[in-house]
């Protein structure tokens, strides 16, 4: 049940991606990358800092194609973001230090390179060790029959538990797009016979899309909200929350967040910046009154 769990997580991840990346990229225009070294990465988060600091690639994903291949400022006409929110988003992105070079070059290493860059910090090199370890599970899940051995279930496992470590750390050192990975590790329900879309585990992802809106990711909030309740309502009719409930919410989200950020403290990493900018807000916006002209 385990297994089954974390792929309708995984399916549901991927999507939210696609839609959260869509969300980025949709008439906006890119930062260009700049150039940097591996000597301006490697354990960019590993000494105290303060929360303003960010590491490389904090916060977002990127698309690998060119500023020139996804349309320039110029070719937004008829977009509803003024040229003062296309300014902001490139600040935004600029803040933190989109570097499509370091990303690449992080592919060509190897794993005991990255996990020593890991273990200082390395955002960066954190995600690749994800990125590997997902890609060693999608391709152990299609073994099956007399492959299916206790050695074998074994070794799955422990790539589940690898996934997990990374995505944790990840978030843990302020990364905002691991946060779209990260569900099943806050999901309190779970186990034989236990239906992914009861009311229990719904109340439970409501939570961590309110802890990501809570962290100044809210067009994740936003999107995994949606999604949440649109899974149960599928099945289960309208989902209409009491006044209890939604308290339990705040509360579930808000314990997720205190005990994350304690454990950045303890490693001397600071709190969270959990700023959000104009920009977000108004894509937020465009997204709810998109979503209203299509119910």
């Amino acid at each position: 049940m385990k297994k089954i769990v974390f792929f309708i997580s995984v399916v549901t991840a991927f999507f939210i991606l696609w839609i959260y990346q869509k969300s980025f990229t949709d008439n906006t225009p890119v930062a260009t990358p700049n150039n940097h070294s591996l000597s301006a990465t490697k354990g960019r988060e590993a000494a105290p800092v303060s929360s303003d600091k960010k590491s490389l690639h904090d916060d977002v994903d990127v698309s690998t194609q060119s500023v020139s291949a996804r349309g320039k400022p110029e070719q937004l006409l008829y977009s509803p973001l003024t040229e003062q929110d296309i300014e902001e988003t490139r600040a935004w992105m600029e803040k933190r230090e989109l570097d499509e070079y370091a990303r690449n070059l992080y592919s060509s290493y190897d794993e005991s390179v990255l996990t020593e860059l890991a273990d200082q910090g390395d955002v960066v090199a954190i995600k690749q060790l994800y990125h590997r370890s997902m890609q060693e599970l999608m391709d152990a899940s299609q073994v099956s029959g007399a492959e299916m051995t206790a050695a074998y279930i074994q070794w799955q496992q422990q790539l589940f538990d690898k996934v997990d470590k990374y995505v944790y750390s990840a978030i843990l050192h302020g990364d905002r797009e691991s946060l779209a990975h990260g569900e099943r590790l806050f999901q309190r329900y779970s186990g034989a016979g236990f239906d992914p879309d009861t009311r229990a585990m719904t109340l439970d992802s409501l939570a961590f899309y309110e802890f990501a809106n809570i962290r100044g990711d809210v067009i994740l909030g936003h999107i995994g909200t949606e999604g949440a309740t649109r899974q149960f309502e599928r099945t289960h009719g309208p989902l209409q929350l009491s006044a209890a409930e939604k308290t339990a919410i705040q509360n579930r989200a808000r314990q997720i967040h205190d005990e994350v950020e304690n454990k950045r403290i303890e490693l001397g990493l600071g709190p969270f910046d959990n700023s959000v900018s104009a920009w977000e807000l108004k894509r937020v916006e465009l997204m709810r009154q998109r979503q209203e002209g299509m119910d």
